[in-house]
């Protein structure tokens, strides 16, 4: 097909829609009552004269001067009379504005000659439904223009024109694009398209893969991100007291600060959990410690001390957790019952079921220690602990592992798993982090005899 064909048909067969001649103007014109009848008809009447203009200057095979005047007709059309039958004004921003690239790359002197075939059966349009948080991306492959991919959004009429003009090469891939969008038979009415090599058109699975792969090999993103931006809600029992050595605790106090700094979700938990880390493995040393009492460390100690750490991450965190959740979180309450009472009113608290939650727990592979399912209603004050740590456990794996047999958390499954939805992130943001959170700062603000040093060094013999 020619360009000059290309350019101008569907612009003018849209607009012609909108005008007396339009095959659904005059049944919509009759329902109106006296004072919508004359408005429909004077801004009818003004894009039917930039219509007759714009099929003037497609004779003279040129390109279109200024749309100024068209867009303002538009744009007062749709406030005014946006339920009209068939009015696609999104397709007609974008061909306006697609028009208007064109025109700013080849009109002028140096217009090239629109006589030019393009073959435009080598290319179609995909529609989206992958997840994808690009609106606009265009890969433009120099060597064969046919592997060239256009992920596109005209609902975003502004973004897209932004994203149009600031093209710099394969501006041609715009003739292509412009003989999909305005077709008689073909409304755009999803939110993305994707154009692409015709033969992939039913391929889409294809088409995203490949499009994601362009998209992050240029340093984009593909997920939409999950922003946790609640300050750390701690209560005001948990004082911070001039005079305590809070130094011991410098380098968790700097994850906690980046933890802060951090806004996405999973960024978050990765930071919270390595201060836990460092806990499981400060633990076992702080109790060395507290039984010397500031006597002489001896070889044997330091064995003990190291049989202690010699352990399996998930064991070391099972034995941490033991610990912390005997203390006292308030007065009369631990943090067994607080965290209990807080799993247990997850269901009703936050819109989730139960049978969500237990798929959940079962794609993270969270056992009893014979191997048997866990399930919601199971967890009591006796096995918490343990559930618990596992939980905290399974939900760091499931980030940073990426075994095929595993379960990945990642921003898609997070937020749109194809079973159980969204149920990752409300155990994540109602559940985990607030009392993660919590844990830290009563260990670090509260003296207590699992994370906190009696003594700055270590005595390994008598100097006097």
């Amino acid at each position: 097909m020619r360009k000059i064909d290309i350019i101008y048909p569907n612009l003018i067969a849209l607009l012609n829609n909108l005008t007396i001649d339009g095959a659904s103007f005059a049944a919509f014109h009759d329902g109106l009552d006296e004072e919508g009848q004359n408005k429909l008809i004077d801004i009818s009447e003004k894009i039917a004269t930039e219509k007759r203009e714009i099929t003037k200057t497609q004779l003279r095979r040129e390109f279109y001067p200024d749309f100024t005047n068209l867009l303002n007709f538009i744009t007062e059309y749709n406030d005014n009379f946006n339920a009209f039958p068939n009015f696609r004004k999104n397709e007609l921003v974008a061909i306006i504005s697609i028009i208007q690239k064109l025109t700013s790359e080849f009109g002028g002197a140096d217009t090239l000659n629109l006589e030019e075939e393009v073959a435009i059966e080598d290319f179609d349009i995909v529609e989206m439904n992958e997840a994808i948080v690009q609106d606009n991306f265009l890969h433009f492959d120099t060597t064969d223009i046919t592997h060239s991919l256009f992920l596109f959004n005209i609902n975003k009429s502004t973004e897209f024109k932004n994203y149009i003009d600031s093209i710099n090469s394969g501006v041609h891939i715009l003739y292509y694009l412009l003989s999909k969008i305005g077709v008689h038979a073909n409304l755009l009415t999803a939110d993305k398209y994707v154009l692409v090599k015709s033969t992939f058109s039913a391929k889409p699975k294809i088409v995203w893969a490949t499009l994601c792969l362009h998209i992050v090999k240029t340093g984009g993103i593909i997920h939409s991100s999950y922003e946790y931006l609640l300050p750390p809600a701690i209560p005001t029992s948990f004082l911070v007291s001039l005079g305590k050595n809070y130094q011991q605790f410098s380098d968790s106090i700097g994850i906690i600060s980046e933890y802060n700094y951090q806004k996405d979700i999973l960024d978050k938990y990765l930071r919270v959990y390595h201060v836990f880390e460092n806990f499981m493995y400060k633990s076992p040393l702080v109790k060395l410690e507290r039984d010397s009492s500031g006597e002489v460390f001896s070889i044997r100690d330091f064995k003990r001390m190291y049989d202690r750490i010699n352990d399996s991450e998930i064991n070391m965190l099972k034995k941490l957790f033991e610990s912390i959740l005997a203390l006292e979180h308030t007065p009369g309450q631990t943090f067994n019952t607080k965290i209990l009472n807080s799993w247990s009113g997850l269901i009703p608290g936050s819109f989730v079921d139960a049978v969500k939650i237990n798929f959940l727990i079962d794609v993270l592979n969270i056992k009893t220690g014979k191997g048997n399912t866990i399930v919601h209603g199971d967890i009591t004050a006796d096995t918490l602990p343990h559930f618990f740590a596992k939980l905290v456990y399974a939900f760091r794996n499931s980030m940073v592992h990426n075994r095929e047999t595993e379960f990945h958390l990642t921003h898609q499954t997070l937020l749109n798993h194809p079973v159980i939805e969204n149920t990752a992130l409300i155990v994540l943001e109602s559940f985990l982090l607030p009392i993660l959170e919590e844990v830290v700062f009563y260990l670090i603000i509260n003296e207590n005899t699992i994370v906190w040093y009696d003594n700055s060094i270590l005595k390994l013999w008598e100097k006097d």
